[in-house]
């Protein structure tokens, strides 16, 4: 057939010198061929498949993904410059057309859409530190270097399965090294069995799951002695990581694409007639291919059904927490009842989750948690992309299934070739790790890692499913083709550099805002935090943590004691500057709700420093709670900074006088009515959430209301029943109501918990005095003297009892004094959410 881009040309046949016999050349040669230019797009692509499982940084907040991030646009926009030069100065422009480049296409559009569209572009256009996969100038650069490397590799992808194999073997390998505590990676940092350079621990397992199929298509004549080594130690080490993890999510990727390696093999055994390996398989349906797929679908079922634990080893390892399958549809549902079309925009699922899914953890451990992701990559391009999102995927998949069924054809075009039958063992290994990055496309979210991995197998698919079929133009022959291609090239050079630099300058922003964290003071690190402003100043998190380093720069200055002249107005200064940052970055960002958390947070902090700061605060937490609803952190956040207002004036109020000390009375009533008024509104969000009980407790205490605050905690106690602080306070509680016997069973479970915990013993001991039992008060307060052997009231309260009579005191023990000592406790945790069933909303 002619063909229609060359004028008087033709599509080039198998048998031609100017097709397949050229670039079986190029492939038996294994090496890197074509122009310069497109040696170069080569390397460009090499490395990017190599970063993508390996790389990691340590000069920024992220030493993952923000790295890898960086590494592929650079080495994007250097294979897409070299590409299209070489085709503008060799005057032609040869092409490949696979099913799978419109699948590519749609969702570049579904996620360029969706960033105009979305709730923050910045965050849409670069994404942000913990999650950078989805964002559009990723999406954009993975889907050029698709387009590079389908076009520049004449060698049907070999060496580039090879660089993907070898760098998802290294990275396993290191990865199962840091899983068993053997360090090799540099970096303090690293020492972590939670470390790897893909990500966490269950996506190491998903690429160990995905590439499987990879690995066990190594051939010796593909890959050599040395090379087929790498390839199965890949398997080896993927079937230990997904032993050891042992998740049925990742069982079941590792079994779509063992399934898939079936009936891709299948396909091969019956069309297969070349001469493979020196034995000639003449078609033959052999079974001893499906040895490997079988075996390992029988030792997944095996493991799970007996719930195989290395518990040695797993006991160790980091709990990774992710939303439910049912919570994240339910996230998805309102999403898209409220914003169809384009949801919420790139890398924006957390303001998605705030608004519609915190509530469904209030009445669990997890309240107050947020999530970057859902369950799966799926549910988060659902959320992010809208109904432009799923189109885009439909047709991806559409256009997997196409190539798909071209994968017969493709291998029956090839398999007359010396190199055919290894050829058609590592295409069906190809397309067997396509299929099972699909499955976990619905079973997993994406990182940097996987979403390059992703690409990386689509281009190898197109490349297995177009073979060697191209077309070429020739730019030179029409004014309108050279016009174009000298267009096209000006263009994406503007692109490219423009993409270049803004993704560099953020980089920088972010070394900078690593090195504040690692600052040994406040104002060193706030330095390094105004830099990192300067340089990207649509951050507002660099604005949320610089309005935070100005509050504890503004602490040190008000705890210094000097008589400087320009103390008073450099305390100014950095409290307009802590309230204008805050103020900042709930303009970049209005409707993230931790911009106004922190907002609230800064005015909160200058109770005392500025008047009626308070309602301010209450405002800004109000807003927060509007854009996390159901989260009661933000109403006991309210409640503690009412009441700790109401023991400021308190404190005031004890050297006051008069009409003023009227006045403060009743700024402290109002204070405490303030203060139970939210902290009840929390507990109407969430009727378990401990701290808030524990709060308004505190709050009934100081009302003089004992019963309701007795009340409170014993709400709380079986939750809590290890806090010896919480039994000694309600202890207190329980002599203050005259109920003596609580207050004994109280004190004496508070010293059962911390033996050291003096004052609970004093108080244990007094009330055994008042019983009669005066031995065994005598005891208990030798035990205290171990640790306080000069205490005066100690020694003299020793020295009644053991007098013959006893001299037992009158005094009620409710009116005693608390011993002033150090109580040796432990490190006890605030009262906790009680869990009434809310597991179920994550795992």
């Amino acid at each position: 057939m002619d063909n229609p881009f060359v004028p008087g040309g033709r599509n080039p046949a198998p048998d031609e010198s100017t097709g397949d016999a050229v670039l079986a050349a190029s492939r038996e040669d294994g090496l890197v061929s074509g122009s310069m230019y497109e040696r170069v797009a080569q390397i460009a692509v090499y490395l990017a498949v190599v970063c993508m499982p390996l790389l990691y940084l340590p000069w920024t907040s992220s030493v993952l993904e923000l790295n890898k991030q960086l590494a592929l646009v650079a080495l994007a926009g250097i294979a897409l410059v070299v590409w299209l030069l070489g085709i503008v100065v060799s005057g032609t422009m040869r092409f490949r057309v696979s099913p799978l480049d419109k699948g590519v296409l749609a969702l570049v559009v579904a996620v360029g859409a969706s960033a105009i569209a979305a709730v923050s572009r910045t965050k849409a256009l670069f994404g942000v530190n913990v999650s950078l996969s989805g964002a559009f100038i990723t999406v954009l650069a993975l889907a050029v270097l698709y387009l590079v490397a389908v076009n520049v590799f004449q060698d049907r992808g070999k060496m580039l399965r090879r660089a993907l194999v070898g760098a998802g073997a290294l990275a396993l390998l290191l990865g199962l090294f840091q899983m068993l505590t053997v360090y090799f990676l540099p970096g303090s940092f690293t020492h972590s069995r939670a470390f790897n350079t893909v990500g966490s621990l269950n996506a190491l397992g998903v690429l160990a799951a995905v590439l499987l199929p990879l690995f066990t298509k190594g051939t010796p004549r593909g890959w050599g002695k040395a090379g087929l080594v790498v390839s199965w130690a890949g398997v080896v080490l993927s079937l230990a990581i997904l032993a050891i993890l042992n998740w049925w999510i990742l069982w079941a990727v590792a079994l779509a694409g063992m399934l898939a390696m079936i009936g891709f093999d299948s396909v091969n055994s019956v069309q297969m007639s070349a001469d493979y390996g020196g034995v000639s398989r003449k078609g033959r349906f052999a079974m001893s291919r499906f040895i490997v797929p079988m075996a390992v679908i029988v030792l997944g079922a095996f493991l799970l059904l007996v719930r195989f634990n290395l518990t040695a080893v797993k006991s160790q390892f980091p709990v990774e927490i992710a939303p439910s399958f049912s919570l994240s549809w339910d996230i998805t549902r309102a999403v898209i009842g409220q914003d169809l079309l384009f949801g919420y925009g790139p890398e924006a699922y957390s303001v998605a989750f705030d608004q519609f899914g915190a509530g469904q953890l209030r009445n669990t451990q997890l309240s107050g948690l947020r999530f970057f992701d859902g369950t799966s990559e799926f549910f988060t391009m659902t959320v992010t992309g809208g109904l432009i999102a799923v189109l885009a995927l439909a047709v991806l998949l559409w256009t997997l299934v196409q190539a798909v069924a071209r994968f017969g054809g493709a291998l029956s075009s090839r398999l007359g070739s010396k190199d055919g039958g290894y050829e058609a063992m590592e295409s069906s290994g190809v397309m067997s790790a396509t299929v099972a990055m699909t499955a976990a496309l619905f079973l997993y979210p994406f990182n940097m890692a996987l979403m390059g991995v992703w690409f990386a197998l689509l281009a190898l698919s197109a490349l297995v499913v177009s073979g060697d079929r191209a077309y070429e133009i020739d730019i030179e022959s029409k004014p309108a083709f050279s016009l174009s291609a000298s267009l096209g090239f000006i263009v994406s050079l503007i692109v490219v550099l423009a993409g270049v630099y803004f993704v560099s300058v953020s980089y920088l922003a972010d070394v900078s805002y690593a090195r504040a964290a690692q600052a040994e003071n406040a104002s060193a690190a706030l330095d390094h935090m105004a830099r990192a402003v300067s340089l990207d100043g649509s951050r507002d998190r660099y604005f949320r943590d610089a309005s935070q380093l100005t509050l504890q720069v503004l602490r040190e200055e008000i705890a210094r004691q000097d008589d400087d002249p320009q103390r008073a107005a450099r305390v100014q200064n950095l409290v307009a500057s802590a309230v204008q940052l805050a103020q900042r970055a709930t303009e970049l960002q209005p409707r993230e709700a931790l911009n106004w958390a922190n907002l609230a947070s800064v005015y909160r902090s200058m109770t005392g420093l500025v008047q009626d700061v308070e309602q301010l605060a209450e405002e800004a937490y109000a807003r927060a709670s509007e854009l996390r609803p159901g989260d009661p952190t933000f109403d006991n956040q309210v409640g503690a900074m009412w009441l700790a207002r109401a023991d400021l004036i308190a404190q005031v109020a004890q050297s006051a006088t008069g009409e003023n000390r009227t006045r403060l009375a009743e700024q402290y009533d109002e204070s405490l009515e303030r203060a139970e008024a939210a902290f009840s509104r929390a507990l109407e969000k969430a009727p378990a959430y401990g701290l808030a009980i524990y709060n308004r407790a505190a709050v009934y205490d100081r009302q003089g209301n004992i019963s309701e605050a007795i009340a409170d905690i014993e709400r709380i106690v079986p939750a809590n029943a290890n806090l010896p602080s919480l039994m000694f306070e309600l202890g207190i509680l329980y002599l203050r109501a005259g109920r003596n016997d609580d207050a004994l069973a109280a004190m004496q479970r508070a010293v059962l918990l911390a033996p050291q915990y003096a004052n609970a013993r004093w108080y244990f001991a007094l009330l055994l005095e008042e019983r009669g039992e005066i031995e065994a008060a005598i005891a208990n307060l030798r035990e205290i003297e171990k640790n306080n052997p000069d205490h005066p009231v100690l020694l003299e309260k020793i020295s009644q009892l053991g007098a013959v009579p006893p001299v037992v005191s009158d005094e009620d023990v409710v009116d005693q004094e608390p011993l002033d000592v150090g109580n040796e406790l432990p490190a006890d945790a605030a009262p906790g959410t009680t869990d009434e069933g809310g597991e179920e909303a994550a795992q």
